[in-house]
């Protein structure tokens, strides 16, 4: 049972955090094989996504040079360890709030202003771990496969490996049916789904200005342990290609700890 007396199984599912990145990382590496993209195929040109906001924004040209292979890589060129940094996965109410918004922002939002926001290192250079890559790479599985990309993975990646259970997390309650009924953290924040209001959210459900939906191929997901080992029976847990013998990865959020 949970903290409050609620029954767990094995069927139940929890949110994976940063272990998402492995789902969508298997959904890249189908897609690279069925030669659909490719590691050198340029990220915005594919999504179409090639203006800032806001408008008036200045945009490093480098952006355009970096790759599915660069962001599978997190060699994006965008470094957390080099100031100026920004971190879109974790600012959305302030994106929502640059941008004007009444509502919370969605995937294009967030590459439309993160485009606007300086590199750090050339494109391929320096790795430094990123969120907003893996969002993007879950957009271009979505363009690559004409479909969305929950439905990718849950069909393409989930299925033939006998996983039913692999979906987006809400961020707002209730949870799902079959997933753990709460997140326990005692931290409150601001919510980024409404940005104009003052009353205070618990962190795992957008308290840390994240919107799961929006953050699903990076942090959004919920499956079952059983679920889990499945996937690292057939794929990669870093990176794209087969199972890496003595490879492991850990995902952490606000109520979440995956491992």
């Amino acid at each position: 049972n949970d903290a409050r007396g609620a029954p767990i199984g094995t069927s139940t599912i929890f949110r994976l955090a940063s272990n998402s990145k492995a789902w969508t990382s298997a959904a890249i590496d189908l897609l690279i094989e069925s030669g659909a993209i490719s590691r050198s195929t340029r990220a915005f040109s594919y999504l179409g996504i090639t203006h800032p906001l806001p408008a008036n924004a200045h945009v490093d040209p480098r952006v355009y040079a970096i790759t599915v292979g660069n962001l599978i890589d997190h060699k994006s060129g965008w470094d957390d360890g080099v100031s100026p940094y920004f971190d879109p996965t974790h600012a959305m109410r302030h994106i929502a709030l640059a941008l004007h918004l009444t509502h919370g922002i969605d995937q294009t939002q967030m590459v439309e202003h993160m485009l606007g926001q300086p590199l750090q290192e050339r494109p391929g250079s320096h790795y430094a771990y990123c969120n907003f890559c893996y969002d993007v790479l879950g957009m271009i599985v979505a363009k690559a496969s004409r479909s969305s990309y929950a439905s990718y993975v849950a069909q393409r990646v989930g299925a033939p490996i006998g996983v039913s259970n692999i979906v987006v997390s809400p961020t707002l309650d209730p949870r799902l049916s079959n997933e753990v009924p709460h997140y326990y953290s005692s931290l409150v924040g601001l919510s980024p789904i409404y940005p104009l209001s003052g009353a205070p959210f618990p962190d795992p459900n957008g308290g840390d200005s994240l919107i799961r939906e929006v953050d699903a191929p990076a942090g959004g997901l919920a499956t079952s342990a059983v679920s889990m080992i499945k996937l690292m029976e057939h794929f990669a847990i870093w990176g794209v290609g087969p199972p890496a013998p003595g490879s492991a990865r850990e995902g952490a959020d606000e109520g979440t700890n995956t491992w």
